[in-house]
């Protein structure tokens, strides 16, 4: 008896398959599950980082001159370099508009320096004097910000006009930064209303 051509083309279909999942399962341990996920190392990948680079004369004591900046391609914000010592760096974001004015508000700056173990970041104001952090030295785990070393936040008000030094350490690495922060912008002046003309006779 004449079997249907879509039973013998089952049948080579059924054959085929066997073959295919005999191939599949030789050497059984050797052949990973498509479920299986890869081993957790518990050691995060590390970050590409961009390399060094020079964006100017180092800055020096009483910005002269002020520390180089440029305006970072990633982010927009300000970049400035830090003066460090012998084979380390420091890079930081300047979050927000340069150039710095005198006020009472918070700015906030990322840095990237190089080194190991615990991180310091002093103020020196332009008489001398010590200066305050709002907050931080806080360290950012993620980011987008890719210069050589860790990454760590701070706040700090710029509320005199002059330059203003950041030193920062981070292990045997340090490395100072100096600001120009300029006199707050003058109010604008009141308009002066138009006189009323007034009706004769």
């Amino acid at each position: 008896m004449r079997r249907p051509a879509g039973t013998i083309a089952v049948g080579i279909a059924l054959a085929v398959f066997a073959l295919l999942l005999a191939s599949c399962t030789v050497g059984g341990s050797d052949v990973p599950s498509a479920s299986a996920s890869p081993p957790a190392t518990g050691v995060p990948s590390p970050q590409a980082q961009e390399p060094a680079e020079s964006l100017g004369t180092p800055g020096a004591a009483g910005c002269a001159p002020a520390s180089p900046q440029r305006t970072d391609t990633v982010s927009g914000f300000p970049e400035v370099q830090g003066t460090a010592n012998p084979g380390n760096t420091l890079y930081g974001l300047i979050m927000g508009d340069t150039p710095l004015r005198a006020s009472n508000t918070t700015t906030k700056f990322v840095w990237r320096i190089t080194g190991t173990g615990d991180v310091t970041v002093s103020v020196k104001r332009p008489d001398g004097s010590a200066g305050q952090l709002v907050w931080g030295p806080e360290s950012h785990d993620d980011s987008t910000y890719l210069r050589p070393g860790d990454e760590w936040g701070t706040g700090v008000i710029l509320n005199v006009a002059g330059c203003w030094e950041f030193v920062v350490r981070h292990g045997a690495a340090q490395a100072s930064v100096y600001l120009l922060v300029t006199p707050p912008a003058a109010p604008a002046p009141k308009a002066t209303p138009a006189p009323v003309p007034t009706s004769s006779g």
